[in-house]
């Protein structure tokens, strides 16, 4: 494909619309806003409450959570209780966009997509987990040796650590914000050096520098700051990959899919919450309730403590701070399941109505959305999320009302996390062409094609039922 019409798509993960608008008016990032002087910008829409694994995953594969079945960086396997780290070590139901494209003889750069499936294909230089926040694995994997050499020589202290693991005082969170800054310049130097041998039709590079300052120091918290200044490196590593790459700057698309904000940590809510409502609706269906009552019995015979997860008809998920997550019970799908197949309509439709009605200690919403996965998030992996989320607000709910609860958590967590929202976005050169005000993050893959010369139906997903989910 002739220069100009090579296509570059930058990311930057976890970096803030409102932020990008802000910096954007003071001037402070030149090189993303010569790109939007000629061309547009758009918002980027996703899930709500769901973060970065399903959001990375459908910018992927081009597919949306309920098909591609990655929602978390933990999920329980299908029929079990506990949940394990998922990792890309097993092939998925769909493969990538690019790996698409590829098969259809064009060429790609893929550099640090997080979370999504690494499926090697001819015609494609691919390299995940080098800097990415949230690895799946320590090491780098990449489609060639000469990509996973120079990987190796730009990789200064490793696999990045774990944001939550750092020391939380001053010369602690000072060292990991040093480090971020090393990593990223290490980066750009690699991706820069491979873009000036190796042009391709379509590059894809995801900087993941601003999202491991934003979990430590969100834009809108105490030390918002520092993340101006990352988004500030940010601009000017766009500027020099842009120069490196060498296409035609009107052809450059410059992305997050999510926001990092503050938000609080309503787990004890949460979870007193559901479990109130699940006694509440035991009691409601006693046959079902007995049954609860004799696994407990049976588990304090056997000297168990603690809660028996088997015995209730409906339990929370882990998922991102702002968001709840509800599995039913129920048989035939868990291995222990109790609630039966034909009552799955009902109990989902309670839990809707129960958590739409509530409110916090001053009378307002305590959630922003609940919705069922089957028919917010369709396709035969919907539940390996789960059946009932519940999107919180902004805020600490802390007491929590319901028609048939009142509740107030006994674990209260004053603190706040930085987590993912809204606030995805997309600016792109006067050469490519969007198609409206709002894009889903999952059609960006059929977008590229098209701005590469395909059908757009050329980069559709081609789903494989029997295919393992990551």
């Amino acid at each position: 494909m002739a220069g100009d019409q090579r296509v570059l798509l930058v990311g930057w993960d976890a970096v803030d619309g409102e932020a990008v608008s802000h910096l954007l008016d003071e001037g402070r990032l030149p090189n993303l806003a010569a790109i939007l002087a000629g061309g547009a910008r758009t918002t980027l829409e996703g899930y709500p409450g769901l973060g970065d694994d399903a959001h990375w995953s459908s910018f992927a594969t081009g597919t949306p959570p309920g098909i591609h079945g990655r929602f978390h960086f933990e999920q329980a396997a299908p029929g079990d209780y506990q949940q394990t780290m998922i990792r890309r070590d097993r092939p998925g139901p769909v493969d990538t966009w690019w790996s698409r494209l590829g098969r259809l003889g064009a060429t790609a750069t893929v550099i640090d997509v997080p979370k999504s499936p690494f499926v090697p294909t001819p015609g494609v230089d691919e390299v995940v987990d080098w800097m990415a926040h949230g690895a799946d694995a320590d090491d780098p994997t990449a489609s060639s040796d000469p990509l996973a050499a120079l990987v190796q020589r730009h990789r200064p202290h490793g696999a990045f650590a774990e944001c939550h693991r750092i020391d939380d005082d001053e010369s602690g969170v000072r060292r990991h914000l040093d480090q971020v800054a090393e990593r990223r310049d290490a980066f750009g130097d690699g991706v820069r050096a491979w873009l000036a041998d190796h042009p391709a039709d379509v590059t894809v590079v995801v900087f993941a520098s601003a999202h491991c300052v934003g979990h430590r120091a969100p834009f809108d918290g105490p030390d918002g700051d520092r993340v101006a200044a990352e988004m500030e490196a940010l601009d000017d590593q766009l500027g020099r990959l842009v120069a490196a790459w060498g296409g035609d700057p009107r052809r450059v698309g410059v992305l997050s899919l999510l926001g990092m904000f503050t938000a609080p940590d309503a787990g004890p809510e949460a979870e007193a919450t559901v479990r109130a409502l699940n006694r509440r609706w035991l009691v409601r269906h006693p046959r079902i309730g007995w049954k609860a009552v004799a696994k407990i019995v049976k588990a304090r015979l056997r000297r168990q403590q603690g809660p028996v997860p088997t015995a209730d008809a409906f339990t929370t998920v882990k998922l991102i701070a702002p968001a709840t997550v509800v599995r039913v019970n129920l048989v035939g799908r868990q291995r222990r399941g109790i609630v039966p197949a034909d009552k799955l309509d009902e109990v989902c439709d309670w839990l809707v109505a129960r958590l739409s009605e509530m409110t916090d200690a001053t009378g307002r919403r305590a959630l922003t959305a609940v919705y069922r996965t089957d028919a917010a998030l369709p396709g035969p992996r919907h539940d390996a999320l789960g059946d009932v989320v519940a999107v919180w607000g902004l805020r600490r709910p802390g007491r929590v009302r319901t028609s048939v609860t009142d509740v107030v958590p006994d674990d209260p967590r004053p603190s706040t996390a930085g987590d993912h929202r809204t606030g995805g976005w997309l600016i792109s050169g006067g050469g490519l062409e969007l198609p409206g005000a709002t894009v889903m993050v999952d059609e960006l893959g059929a977008l590229t094609a098209g701005w590469l010369g395909f059908d757009q139906a050329s980069a559709a997903a081609s789903f494989d039922p029997t295919a393992l989910t990551e």
